[in-house]
């Protein structure tokens, strides 16, 4: 495993079990001995943690506040970690492996079958840390998430308030080359909807109005990058997922967006076509609904996709709100499960933990909607970027998508793309004419 951290970042360290907690050093003290604990985080130096690599694999963690290293003493059930000076003993050298979800066991090379440990899974203040035998169990699993990134925001976020700044929306999905869906689609959504819009693409296809006739993914590595680039410089307000198509793909996702903490995630678990047949493989659908799926705000799958996640036919407007209520207290988020395929066309159900409603969609009999699943779901994400709760940000993406709907474009020999723009009139969309030029 390629080392994950940065040397020279304080880290805040979060066990699994207590996700409002981190490492901190009891009483903020500098004496060797002092016990290491989680409580609730205030940012204090006792509280950020600094990763040096001594040898191949075994890093110090270094507490800031008293530039002491964090040690084990001994191998042994509840033997405490506690501050020492550095002096270079097999107790200071910690090793991470791999936990999933952006979680690592940190382990000791004094004997890598015991690892830190919270305190019987406490989720308490001042409970300590201590050694303990791997037993794989949350108390034992533990996020690094960098200081300055959550600094930015907690402590100065009165000054950005009172800065112009644009909410922002991430789209991470597919290319259209023709531009009806897709990211095309995503980021038009977000202009028209007045949020700025960036994209991380997860795979290129060459389609049009008539079908799709090649697709080529990206690399997960190469999705990382793009993510990283994003993130670490203009933090998206929301993020949106359209189509992912490998398991990689999915887990990368994921993992990136447990590591920057992303907020206001939309999915829009693309698995079935309209025509009932599937769009990604079996493993990867698997790999949606336990890495990807669990970490959203809100989810709109459509009636097959639905299906998939449950195993329960739907065949009235009753199964569709016993579905979207089984897939809510599944999956602890918000479910908007959208009609169609001949039932209750055009109206959805929302289903989050605000209580259920249902949407009435206005029917429009328009030919041309190729990406219709991509602009709502965008819309969705762009007026949670804005502050929107989500109840309200479900209903004004109905109502653009229907305008968008019903601006009638229409462009290609096959299925055509909407008007996202169908609300922008001003002198720039004005088109050239001759008694214009005679006024010049």
């Amino acid at each position: 495993m390629k080392f994950p951290l940065l040397e020279g970042i304080p880290y805040f360290i979060t066990p699994e079990c207590a996700p409002t907690r981190v490492f901190d050093v009891w009483g903020e003290r500098k004496t060797e001995g002092t016990n290491v604990v989680i409580h609730s985080r205030h940012g204090g130096d006792n509280q950020r943690f600094v990763i040096t690599l001594v040898e191949e694999d075994y890093f110090t963690i270094t507490d800031k506040n008293s530039l002491k290293v964090l040690d084990a003493e001994k191998n042994e059930n509840g033997a405490k970690i506690c501050i020492r000076n550095f002096t270079g003993s097999p107790s200071q050298l910690w090793k991470l492996k791999e936990a999933g979800n952006g979680y690592y066991v940190i382990c000791s090379k004094l004997n890598e079958n015991y690892c830190m440990d919270v305190a019987n899974g406490r989720d308490a203040d001042s409970t300590k840390i201590q050694m303990h035998i791997w037993t794989d169990n949350p108390a034992q699993r533990f996020r690094f998430t960098p200081y300055e990134f959550i600094n930015l925001h907690e402590n100065y976020q009165s000054i950005y308030e009172k800065a112009h700044k644009m909410k922002t929306a991430l789209t991470i999905a597919g290319s259209d080359s023709s531009g009806g869906a897709g990211i095309q689609a995503d980021i038009k959504t977000m202009t028209a909807n007045g949020v700025f819009a960036m994209s991380a693409i997860t795979a290129l296809t060459a389609q049009n109005t008539m079908g799709v006739t090649g697709i080529m993914d990206v690399t997960p590595d190469f999705l990382a990058q793009q993510l990283d680039c994003v993130f670490t410089d203009i933090v998206p307000d929301a993020v949106k997922i359209g189509m992912v198509s490998s398991c990689g793909l999915i887990e990368m996702i994921a993992e990136k967006l447990v590591q920057y903490q992303a907020r206001n995630i939309v999915l829009d678990p693309v698995m079935v076509a309209t025509s009932g047949s599937r769009l990604i493989s079996e493993d990867a659908i698997e790999t949606l609904k336990s890495k990807l799926i669990p970490l959203a705000d809100i989810i709109t799958p459509n009636i097959p996709e639905a299906e998939e996640l449950t195993g329960v036919s739907i065949q009235t407007v009753e199964d569709m709100e016993r579905v979207a209520e089984m897939i809510y207290e599944k999956y602890h988020c918000a479910v908007l499960l959208k009609g169609g395929h001949s039932l209750n066309d055009a109206n959805d159900f929302l289903c989050w933990d605000g209580g259920a409603r249902w949407f009435e969609g206005k029917r429009i009999q328009n030919p041309n909607a190729h990406g219709t699943g991509c602009t709502l779901s965008s819309a969705i994400a762009s007026n949670l970027a804005k502050g929107f709760p989500m109840e309200e940000s479900v209903d004004r993406a109905k109502r653009y998508i229907s305008g968008a709907l019903g601006a009638m474009l229409d462009l290609g020999k096959g299925s055509g793309p909407m008007n996202h723009a169908f609300a922008i009139e001003n002198e720039f969309t004005e088109e050239y004419t001759v008694e214009k030029e005679t006024h010049l």
